[in-house]
């Protein structure tokens, strides 16, 4: 610190000796050792708000093995069974579609309920557009 410039006003002006610090500092054993801290694995972290929707890894093993996840995958692919999540997804589907077709008939009849056919200018009743040859 002596070698630095301006060194001697520093030490001057906030009137302390540095050196007589640490000097006596080691002789009290009075020393400031940083402790460092293990970090946690990341699956066992605690999780914070912003950290929640970043995705973390997941360190557990799977129950099912690599061979029978491409069997599933092989059974679907050649000989058509389908997965479980196929027959789960294919039973809403067909639960939508009914309702779905409900709701269309229902809106089908509100709005045809009132309706009535305005006959043409010529007199004929069908609403088609004839063509004349």
């Amino acid at each position: 610190m002596e070698d630095a410039p301006g060194a001697d006003a520093l030490a001057k002006a906030k009137k302390f000796d540095l050196e007589a610090i640490i000097k006596q500092r080691v002789w009290d054993e009075a020393f400031d050792d940083v402790v460092r801290k293990a970090q946690l694995p990341p699956s066992q972290r605690a999780q914070t708000g912003e950290e929640e929707a970043v995705e973390t890894l997941n360190f557990e093993k799977s129950r099912v093995g690599l061979g029978d996840i491409y069997a599933k995958q092989y059974e679907a692919e050649m000989l058509g069974h389908q997965t479980d999540a196929e027959k789960a997804e294919d039973k809403e589907k067909a639960e939508l579609k009914e309702l779905f077709a409900r709701v269309m008939f229902k809106l089908d009849q509100l709005s045809n309920a009132h309706f009535t056919l305005v006959s043409s200018a010529d007199g004929s009743s069908c609403p088609s557009i004839g063509f004349s040859i």
